[in-house]
């Protein structure tokens, strides 16, 4: 089993134990809305019908789908995953509504992006291919949030010599 780790999160394969969290979630015309696949109204058959295909599809190489998950606590958040496309990849990714606006949903997907580049090989620097294209955006996020990074470590000198 396939398990990525951050500072805050666990991504792993979703299994049957989250569907009781995964439903509510999904099931929010919120997060439905952005989402070309997920069925609204969510249910618990659509929740078992997602962890099955989820195994089997990873089992045959096509798709690689992570349960999104909170390290402090366990709780489930949301999914994000890397999916098989007409020879080139695919990435998506949702949260719970209570979780947007944290940071979450990059840090999920800086760390899958910096997999799907060792996952997909040549293809991965290929200029054009899919991978490529997410690395430069993610990429981007890291150099920005990076600045900030910075920022505090100037002011809490300034702070520490007062």
């Amino acid at each position: 089993m396939c398990i990525l780790e951050t500072g805050r999160l666990l991504l792993r394969p979703p299994e049957r134990r989250d569907i009781p969290a995964i439903v509510p979630l999904a099931n929010d015309f919120d997060v439905a809305k952005n989402l070309s696949t997920l069925p609204h109204p969510y249910t618990v058959a659509d929740g078992e019908n997602f962890v099955a295909m989820s195994n089997e599809k990873r089992e045959a190489g096509t798709d690689f789908n992570f349960a999104i998950v909170r390290k402090s606590d366990g709780a489930y958040m949301g999914g994000i995953g890397l999916h098989t496309k007409d020879g080139d990849f695919e990435f998506g990714y949702w949260l719970g509504k209570i979780y947007w606006r944290e940071g979450y949903a990059t840090e999920a997907a800086q760390r899958v992006i910096d997999d799907a580049v060792q996952l997909a090989g040549g293809l991965g620097v290929k200029k054009g291919s899919a991978v490529e294209a997410l690395y430069r955006e993610i990429r981007a996020l890291r150099i920005y949030e990076g600045a900030s990074e910075v920022q505090k470590l100037v002011i809490a000198r300034q702070e520490l010599q007062r």
